[in-house]
């Protein structure tokens, strides 16, 4: 996926699953119980998983388009 950015760069997104990488499973694990519904504690796992790709930026638009099934008001 290409993302066009200003002064006609071009930015290519790495591209990552919406599962959670088995690691930070487990270091997200005792935060677990503080979520109570599963679709926040997937979103906020997906916000993790955003957070350790290779992103110049890392706020909510550029991990909703590297991270599948994340979208900007999650």
């Amino acid at each position: 996926m290409e993302v066009i950015v200003s002064r006609m760069q071009t930015l290519v997104v790495p591209n990552a699953s919406a599962e959670t990488l088995p690691a930070l499973a487990a270091s997200l694990a005792p935060c677990a119980p503080l979520f109570r519904r599963s679709t926040s504690r997937a979103s906020g796992e997906r916000s993790f998983t955003g957070r350790l790709t290779d992103l110049e930026r890392k706020h909510c638009d550029p991990i909703a388009a590297a991270v599948a099934g994340t979208s900007t008001e999650r």
